[in-house]
């Protein structure tokens, strides 16, 4: 691994699947732990979706468009930059036209990204506990009514993405952090999924888990579960 710098530089945009438990945090005092220093910043909002951190992105008084756009500090470069999508949204892309809006917003943030010096690292989240959490939603519900049924169709629409990205963003470098794949690994034997606090979001034990981002940002191998655990050089 890499860096222009003598620290990694590393941008975390997402929203509460990110900021929960402060896994930029936790990602940087691991990967310190394994003696590799990182220099992390964080955008993060509740529920925000690729095409709304495009649109803050073109603000000049919002701090992605400091961090990675045309801003006064516009001149940094980052070496990996981390992009999480809302929730649910990957995962429609056979029913509705969010898909297909938030691709085209992460292929222009991909493409900033990526003149930035960075490598595109897509967060592939893990599902909801019991399915789509707001059972007021039909939709939703009809098409997320249980973990594996979400949780499938989550990762598709992630591998869809970088697949997108990389046909239409030239010299891009994007990899996928397999969070969503390291949680279908454990759900069976997460004592009624102790590691997610029902909403989606993940408790602290969930935040220690998605170390497996580890493994998609640096090609290392993570040990997201405990007690050793799997590759996740197998899992990309």
């Amino acid at each position: 691994m890499e860096s222009s710098s003598s620290s990694l530089r590393v941008l975390f945009v997402g929203n509460s699947f990110t900021y929960a438990n402060d896994l930029d945090k936790v990602f940087t005092l691991f990967m310190r732990s394994r003696g590799i220093v990182v220099e992390a910043k964080r955008v993060a909002k509740g529920g925000y979706s690729f095409v709304q951190h495009l649109k803050d992105l073109e603000n000049s008084e919002e701090e992605l468009y400091s961090l990675l756009g045309e801003g006064s500090q516009s001149e940094q470069r980052w070496d990996y930059v981390i992009l999480q999508d809302q929730s649910q949204i990957p995962g429609t892309f056979q029913y509705t036209g969010l898909w297909e809006s938030s691709k085209e917003a992460l292929l222009q943030l991909a493409a900033i990204a990526t003149k930035k010096g960075a490598t595109v690292v897509l967060l592939q989240t893990w599902a909801h506990r019991e399915g789509n959490y707001d059972r007021s939603n039909a939709f939703f519900t009809q098409l997320f009514p249980d973990y594996p049924t979400m949780q499938r169709l989550l990762i598709t629409g992630y591998e869809m993405y970088k697949t997108e990205i990389e046909k239409a963003v030239p010299g891009s470098i994007v990899v996928i952090a397999p969070a969503g794949k390291a949680w279908n690994l454990i759900y069976d034997t997460m004592e009624g999924g102790r590691a997610d606090s029902g909403s989606g979001h993940k408790a602290t034990e969930g935040s220690r888990q998605t170390r497996a981002l580890r493994g998609g940002a640096t090609g290392e191998a993570a040990s997201a579960i405990p007690d050793g655990g799997q590759n996740w050089l197998d899992l990309k």
